[in-house]
């Protein structure tokens, strides 16, 4: 099989499995940020803190381990007069 490779602006999550207290971390994971994302982010934002939008998907390897692939972006900014979707993404 081919080994995973990380592309930019992109992640994983997977149930953390060494999860033994209420307060570890029910997911766990990474992403892999492009510097010219954070650069760009980093200019327009000169002060407190950098917002860095993240989407996701659920997804099963080929093994049947669920798990959510992210993708970070630049955030989004809603035109004027859009609403917000009503659905759940968890049902």
């Amino acid at each position: 099989m081919a080994q995973y490779e990380a592309r930019p602006n992109t992640g994983v999550l997977f149930n953390n499995e060494s999860k033994k207290a209420e307060n570890h971390p029910d997911l766990r994971g990474s992403v892999d940020i492009d510097r010219n994302l954070l650069i760009d982010q980093l200019k327009k934002n000169t002060e407190g803190p950098v917002k860095i939008a993240i989407a996701a998907w659920k997804k099963e390897s080929q093994n049947g381990v669920k798990f959510l692939s992210l993708s970070a972006s630049e955030p989004y900014e809603k035109p004027a007069g859009e609403s917000a979707p009503k659905k759940n993404p968890w049902e």
